[in-house]
């Protein structure tokens, strides 16, 4: 009988225990903000050029509006649990498990459970030994053990979840950064396209660091070596 590998999935979304988010005091100003970029084609690109603090503030005033101190923190919390558990895998290897859009790895946004099939593992010494003729995937299947994670959320889960966070916002603006988001978790569950994958994450990072908080101000005194993806703005809010 096959021994059964559960693995605690590094970028599992984390729901609870995110720190409180504290949004830096401003006084409501005038200055405006540019619609945000919903052009599929240009959000990969990252840029040399991330908001001001101004500039934040602004967003804030608008994209935020009517929106009491309660929901806008609630918000921010669950936009900021996304940003962080998505940005280790990004750092580690930019979602390359998903290159693959027949890998294992895609059950966790098909599929909710105890027990997720997400791959299998085997010795690739005694595949070659054993059954050199095969190759990997026909091997695993009949020879390797069975990995699985815990998962809460699938793609429709998500889906469910910003529509009800969409619900709630009041600028029309942001609301369409939710559509887009909605829009790319229908795409990724479709296609199996890591490309999609990558704009939900550039999305959840501008809105933590851009948005509901000020990166480099946030993380000015932290001792962090390299904060190159703290500076990052990937322009889905506007410029």
């Amino acid at each position: 009988m096959k021994k059964i590998v559960i693995l605690l999935l590094s970028f599992s979304i984390i729901l609870c225990g995110c720190s409180t988010l504290t949004l830096p005091h401003y006084s409501p100003n005038q200055q405006t903000h540019s619609a945000p970029n919903t052009n599929p084609d240009t959000l990969t690109n990252e840029t040399d050029y991330y908001p001001s603090l101004d500039e934040v503030e602004a967003a804030r005033d608008k994209y935020l509006k009517d929106l009491s101190p309660e929901t806008i923190n609630v918000l921010g919390t669950w936009i900021a649990a996304q940003n962080l558990s998505m940005e280790v895998t990004f750092i580690n290897d930019k979602f390359a498990q998903f290159n693959d859009p027949d890998s294992l790895m895609w059950n966790i946004y098909e599929d909710t459970g105890d027990k997720v099939l997400i791959g299998y593992a085997y010795d690739e010494s005694e595949k070659e030994k054993n059954h050199p003729e095969m190759d990997g995937s026909e091997y695993a299947k009949l020879y390797g053990e069975p990995v699985v994670t815990q998962n809460h959320l699938d793609a429709d889960s998500y889906i469910k979840i910003l529509k009800d966070y969409q619900s709630i916002i009041y600028d029309d603006d942001f609301s369409k950064i939710f559509s887009q988001l909605i829009h790319y978790y229908s795409l990724l569950k479709e296609t199996h396209d890591v490309e999609y994958l990558l704009k939900i994450y550039y999305t959840y990072h501008d809105m933590d660091y851009y948005l509901f908080r000020y990166a480099p101000d946030t993380f000015k005194d932290e001792n962090i070596i390299d904060k190159s993806t703290i500076y990052k703005y990937y322009g889905t809010l506007g410029k």
